[in-house]
């Protein structure tokens, strides 16, 4: 229960209900239950009656599916005296079934970390990005536009303790693995940060306000009156959930799913382009000679051979003419007359002076300056 103020100033009493049952055994016709736990030493499967005293020398069987394997590896094993069988550490293992009397349990193991990774990440060239891992196992390749593979770049990865650092990734798209997750897509912009949550480059600003820091723990360490754990990227929002057993719960996936749903972060990105001008037309506008030359030859026909003299019957042929000298006048670029249309002297002036100055000055400089 609580209190909540509203806008206007008013309390308001909130309350929220929840049941759980408890399963006694008291009415079972069972003397004795399975149950999974993990310590130091790996998992183990405790056979206990119903006052919680161990049962020992009673043959479990049991059934193991890896993900490293198409069938399930098939045992049987016998309690100890503490009423325990061992398992050990049971890496890449995804579930187990046990079965013993008439009783049958099933557990489903989280074989993925538990991180929940964003599936897109939008970089700056020289940025390092840093994610939290639980392994030494990552992979990075460089990808073309459309998503093909060009190679994989092991020496931008390097782990520090239990986060993961990519650093020196030029412009382009890329394609991180981490072991048992969700590829992440990883975009590298060239540009710089700009204000809050945005992106400016040469051609587009990106917007990605909504992106939450990365949070992760360092460390962390129980003892019999405390749990400490040390935290990095969070906030004043940041929130921890501790789920405590003594044995696990056969639903375990479920109820680490339903908490990554209640903290599920959703954020989008949006690109916003610039203007790109290829072409510029400008009307009313006369090209120089010399434009014009460059112009026709460039659309002019392809023929085989020289502009050269062509030979003759003589073999020592001498000019007889005299040799003269002329300059050669190339005119220009310039504006036609424009007609004055019967308009308002101060509409006159905004439309012609303005393009006047945009349509000669650029096409002028353009022209001359070879």
């Amino acid at each position: 229960a609580g209190r909540s103020k509203s806008a206007g100033g008013d309390v308001e009493a909130l309350t929220s209900k929840q049941e759980w049952t408890v399963h006694d055994h008291v009415d079972d016709h069972l003397w004795f239950e399975l149950y999974l736990q993990r310590n130091a030493a790996g998992y183990e499967i405790q056979c206990l009656g119903k006052d919680g005293e161990p049962q020992a020398g009673v043959p479990v069987s049991l059934s193991i599916e890896t993900c490293l394997a198409m069938e399930p590896i098939q045992a049987t094993l016998t309690t100890d005296a503490s009423g325990a069988v061992l398992l050990g550490q049971l890496q890449d293992v995804q579930s187990i079934f046990a079965s013993t009397g008439g009783l049958e349990r099933r557990w489903d193991l989280p074989h993925q970390s538990g991180a929940q990774y964003p599936p897109e990440l939008d970089v700056i060239e020289g940025e390092e990005l840093e994610l939290p891992s639980f392994g030494t196992q990552a992979c990075i390749v460089e990808l073309t536009p459309s998503g093909e593979p060009i190679k994989t770049l092991p020496d931008k990865i390097r782990f520090e303790g239990s986060m993961l650092k990519v650093a020196g990734l030029p412009r382009g798209h890329y394609r991180l693995q981490l072991l048992d997750e969700v590829p992440i897509h990883v975009r590298v912009h060239r540009g710089k940060y700009w204000q809050d949550g945005y992106v400016l480059r040469h051609d587009a600003i990106l917007e990605s306000r909504d992106r939450p820091n990365v949070v992760a723990f360092t460390s962390a360490e129980a003892t019999l009156d405390r749990v400490a754990a040390q935290l990095t990227g969070a906030g004043p929002a940041t929130r921890v959930h501790i789920l405590g057993f003594r044995f696990l719960p056969q639903n375990l996936l479920e109820l680490v799913e339903a908490l990554r749903q209640v903290a599920q972060e959703r954020f989008s990105t949006t690109t916003f382009p610039f203007q790109m001008w290829q072409n510029i037309l400008q009307s009313n506008v006369a090209l120089g000679d010399e434009m014009s030359y460059v112009l026709r030859r460039r659309k002019a026909e392809r023929q085989v051979g020289n502009m050269l003299k062509k030979p003759s019957l003589l073999l020592q042929p001498h000019a007889v003419r005299d040799t003269s000298f002329a300059a050669e006048a190339l005119s220009g670029a310039g504006v036609f007359m424009q007609q004055v249309e019967r308009a308002p002297a101060a509409l006159h002036a905004m439309c012609q002076a303005p393009m006047h100055a945009m349509c000669q000055a650029p096409m002028h400089a353009m022209c001359q300056a070879p």
